[in-house]
């Protein structure tokens, strides 16, 4: 059996929730990829937590990320 890779980037809302994730393990659409349609719909209610490292991990969003002022 062939194991899902990880969602790039882990999302969570206020409490804690992740969409890409319930009590079963990673939530798949049928065509083996991420919610995509939900989490573009509800964007506003999610916060980035991580971005997947090589091994599959979750490490905090990297400083490339943020947006630069001015």
């Amino acid at each position: 059996m062939e194991r899902p890779r990880p969602p790039d980037i882990y999302l969570t809302d206020e409490s804690g929730a992740s969409p890409q994730y319930n009590d079963q393990g990673m939530v798949r659409e049928t065509n083996s990829k991420p919610p995509t349609k939900q989490l573009i719909a509800d964007a506003s209610k999610y916060t980035g937590r991580g971005c997947r490292d090589t091994v599959g991990d979750f490490r905090g969003v990297s400083t490339f990320d943020e947006i630069k002022p001015g």
